[in-house]
C-alpha cells in the first residue's frame, strides 16, 4: 500500500536505531493500509507495529524502563517518514 521506496527508508531507519524488523510478518496489514493507500494517487498507507515489550511492562502495563527511549526513537521514526513524504511530494506532483 506504498511506493517500495518508502518502505525500504522507513525500515532503514528502524534498523539504524537499532530494532528488528520484521515485513508483513506475523501480520500483513490489512483494512488500513489497503483503504487508504492509493500509492497511483501519491497516498502512501505504511502499518508500523511496535512489540509493546519494548516500551511497557506486560504483566502491570505500566510504562517499562525503556518507555522514553522508545519515545525519542519513534520521533526519530517521525522525522524520517516526513523526509520522506515530503521527496515523494516533489515526484508525485
Amino acid at each position: 500500500s506504498c511506493a517500495p521506496q518508502v518502505t525500504a527508508q522507513i525500515e532503514a531507519a528502524f534498523r539504524d536505531l537499532g530494532y528488528r524488523v520484521a515485513r508483513n510478518s506475523p501480520y500483513s496489514g490489512g483494512f488500513t493500509t489497503q483503504h487508504y493507500g492509493k500509492t497511483e494517487a501519491g497516498l502512501h498507507a505504511l502499518q508500523i507495529e511496535i512489540n509493546r515489550a519494548l516500551y511497557l511492562v506486560e504483566t502491570t502495563m505500566e510504562r517499562g524502563p525503556s518507555f522514553a527511549a522508545v519515545i525519542s526513537d519513534m520521533e526519530r521514526i517521525i522525522a524520517a517518514v516526513i523526509d520522506v513524504a515530503q521527496g515523494l511530494g516533489s515526484t508525485n506532483r
